[in-house]
């Protein structure tokens, strides 16, 4: 599996994953309490969905924004995320004759 579509793949493994990700693309700068409320997780779970997300993505897909007070803001490169989507997509519908 490429490189890219395994990063997806990992990504979207999990829902809970699945809706950080979904909350961050609609709501970007957001900090972790502002994802918990629009989210309705937990707020360790949410902790533990965004490191796993800036682990996969290295190449920044998920990225820790800019300081708001003492508060860290995330937002997702969603041109990033898109390719690699894609390339999990092609991987998985391509055929092998």
């Amino acid at each position: 599996m490429p490189l890219n579509a395994a990063r997806a793949q990992r990504a979207i493994a999990a829902t809970t994953r699945i809706e950080v990700l979904h909350y961050l693309l609609n709501h970007p700068g957001s900090t972790i309490n502002e994802i918990v409320v629009g989210s309705e997780l937990a707020k360790e779970t949410v902790r533990a969905a965004l490191e796993e997300l800036e682990e996969t993505y290295v190449s920044g897909t998920v990225e820790r924004g800019k300081r708001r007070g003492r508060h860290v803001t995330f937002s997702v490169d969603r041109s990033t995320l898109a390719q690699d989507l894609g390339s999990l997509s092609a991987y998985l519908l391509r055929s092998e004759e």
